[in-house]
Order: structure tokens, then C-alpha cells, then sequence
């Protein structure tokens, strides 16, 4: 009995310290999500959902996502497929955190789950539309990396700043432009729209570089401001 008193001490202090993290949304599409799920969906969702088994439907979501980009080489319905495992995923991402929270099931084990299937995702999903007629792999690739190294850095700031500010091109706004270029897909095809440095540039392949832009450009600044405020803390320290 003691141990077990023990055990459960230990985990709500761990559950105690995860609460102390401040979530800070600077993107207005987050904040209204996060209403939608923790007002709407979240106590709506029955006991034996976990937090766990949200994160691993959302994975399971993912490689659906993932396997119908692949295929829309094949036929543009597969990008339905794909619409709706980035929906899933979008929902789940979010309520997994809330049901971490609001059932005391967060744990390591489940932050590292989260985080993982979010990286792979992201860069798998980019290039999965690199390997179709509609993107090409060199604009794929200038994009790819671009979630890993936010999400390394939020991790940093989670660990050493007990914050974890989204930066206002976050997670909500990638998942939305995928499904843009998904419905954009159809519409245009691979037409070629002008060339630069020997790269047809479809539709496609615009979208990837004009939002692959815009999210160095934030990862950047979102690197740089981390890096001040640890340098804040050292000195404080």
C-alpha cells in the first residue's frame, strides 16, 4: 500500500510539473481550435479514450494522410484520404494534451509519442507530395525540414523556460495549407507555371516555396528569440 501511495505521489507531482509549462498561442486559427476541443469535444470524450490512444489515433491518421499523397499520383480522390487524415490528426494533436491535462494521464512516454508523430508526419507528408507530378522533390525538400527543427526548439524551450509558445505559423496553419494544396491539386495539376533554376514550377510547387518561406522566416525568429531568452536565464542564474 505504501508503494502504491508512493507511485501515485510521484506522478502527480509529475502531472503538477507538466501543468507549471505556459502554452502561449500567438496564432488566432490555434486559439480558436483549442477552444473548439477543450469546450466541445474534449469532456465529451468517453473514459477509455486516453490521452495515449488520441495520440496514437492521430498517428494512425498520419500514415493514412501519408499513403493517399503517395497514391494521388494515381488519381486526385486519394487527396480525400488525405483531407481527412489531416482533419483527424489536426483534432487529435490538440485533444490528446487536453485529455493529458484534464485526466492526469500525462507522461514522458506520451510527450515523446506526441512530438515524434508530429515530426515524422510533417516531413513525410511534404515528401510524399515531392514524389507526385504535382510538387517537385527539389521545393519538397526546401520545406521538409522546417517542422523538425521548430519542434526541437519548442522542446528546449518546454525543458529550460517551462513555455511552449507556438509560434503564429504553427501547426494548425501547416495542416490547413496541406489541405489548400490538396483541393489546389485538382484544380490545377502539374501545369507548369514558369521555370527557375531548371525547376518547372507547378501550382504546387509555388505554394510549397511561398509557405516554406514564410515558415523559415518564422523558425528563424522563433530560434533566435528562444536563444535570448535562455541567455536571459543563464544570466539570471
Amino acid at each position: 500500500m505504501t508503494g502504491e501511495c508512493s507511485m501515485q505521489e510521484e506522478k502527480n507531482a509529475h502531472n503538477r510539473e507538466q501543468e507549471k509549462v505556459e502554452k502561449i498561442l500567438h496564432s488566432p486559427i490555434e486559439r480558436a481550435l483549442q477552444r473548439l476541443n477543450h469546450g466541445l469535444l474534449g469532456p465529451r470524450m468517453p473514459q477509455w479514450m486516453t490521452a495515449m490512444r488520441m495520440t496514437g489515433l492521430g498517428a494512425i491518421a498520419c500514415i493514412i494522410a501519408v499513403i493517399c499523397a503517395v497514391l494521388s499520383r494515381f488519381s486526385y480522390l486519394w487527396l480525400i484520404g488525405t483531407v481527412l487524415g489531416l482533419l483527424t490528426h489536426l483534432i487529435a494533436d490538440d485533444l490528446d494534451g487536453y485529455l493529458a491535462k484534464a485526466r492526469n494521464q500525462g507522461s514522458d512516454a506520451g510527450a515523446f509519442f506526441d512530438l515524434m508523430t508530429d515530426v515524422v508526419f510533417s516531413t513525410f507528408l511534404i515528401l510524399a507530395f515531392g514524389t507526385t507530378p504535382y510538387v517537385h522533390m527539389e521545393t519538397a525538400a526546401f520545406m521538409a525540414p522546417i517542422y523538425g527543427v521548430i519542434n526541437v526548439a519548442l522542446m528546449m524551450s518546454v525543458i529550460y523556460l517551462k513555455q511552449f509558445p507556438l509560434p503564429v505559423l504553427g501547426p494548425a496553419e501547416a495542416h490547413f495549407a496541406y489541405i489548400g494544396l490538396c483541393i489546389a491539386i485538382p484544380i490545377f495539376g502539374d501545369r507548369t507555371f514558369f521555370t527557375f533554376l531548371n525547376i518547372p514550377f507547378t501550382f504546387g510547387d509555388i505554394m510549397m516555396t511561398v509557405g516554406g518561406t514564410a515558415m523559415h522566416i518564422v523558425t528563424i525568429y522563433t530560434l533566435f528569440d528562444l536563444f535570448h531568452k535562455m541567455k536571459k536565464k543563464d544570466a539570471k542564474d
